[in-house]
């Protein structure tokens, strides 16, 4: 039987939420999250933001206060998603696949041998390339390459490639944006609005209401290389249509 444990690896506080949050909401109760945060994102907006939204700006220096308050919010989304948390001290912005980032993924990967892992789509922020580098190597050094299919979330939508999955999330809207208000210190009302509209745009695709979408890095079909099961999202989108 496949392991119980799906791995996500993102670079900021709030990007399982934004990107994959309704998939997660829908796959907590099925399998165990473990989710690796790369940066607590110190340049984000600093705690006096949340005084006056109208006149918040990024933090031009990172900062301690800013970045203990998004590990705060991200540990609040964690626990609603049944997660295991870890959150690394990488500067936001300057997040590099090194090679000390890439041992302690690969180690967690060992200890977990994950069902499938979920990761950044890298042509984006460089710092979402740089998760999804990490997430490369870590897999073959962990030697799991070619067994554990490796998930890229796609933010924008249609405006990078076509993706592989559309996950119906019309079920957990409303889940998702608390999930996402978990945030509150960087997604305002607003916010919120425009991730639920981005993620309408995505259900016309899917014939649906909500959607998130995926590219596989390896082919859907487990038909090569001797997989023996299928991807989790084509095992999710099963269970949907039934």
């Amino acid at each position: 039987m496949p392991n119980s444990n799906i791995l996500v690896i993102m670079t900021h506080p709030d990007d399982i939420e934004r990107l994959m949050g309704g998939t997660a909401l829908l796959l907590k109760d099925r399998y165990q999250l473990h989710i690796v945060i790369l940066s607590p994102g110190q340049h984000g907006f600093p705690p006096e933001g949340l005084k006056d939204p109208e006149q918040r700006v990024l933090s031009t220096e990172p900062r301690e206060d800013t970045a203990a308050l998004r590990r705060s919010e991200a540990q609040t989304a964690a626990n609603m998603l049944n997660a295991k948390l870890t959150v690394l001290d990488h500067i936001d912005g300057d997040v590099f696949a090194d090679r000390d980032t890439v041992e302690k993924i690969t180690a967690l990967m060992t200890t977990l041998k994950p069902r499938s892992v979920f990761t950044h789509w890298p042509f984006d922020k460089p710092d979402h390339s740089a998760a999804y580098q990490i997430s490369m190597q870590a897999m073959r050094r962990a030697q799991l390459t070619f067994d554990v299919e490796l998930l890229l979330a796609q933010h924008e939508g249609f405006t990078h490639a076509k993706p592989d999955f559309l996950v119906n999330i019309s079920d957990v809207v409303a889940e998702k944006r608390a999930l996402m208000a978990c945030h509150r210190s960087q997604l305002d009302d607003a916010a919120l609005d425009a991730e639920e509209a981005r993620d309408a745009f995505i259900g016309t695709e899917a014939w649906c209401d909500a959607a998130e979408c995926f590219v596989s890095f390896m082919p859907p079909l487990a038909m090569r290389w001797g997989r023996s099961y299928r991807s989790i999202l084509l095992e999710l989108t099963d269970e949907q249509r039934t």
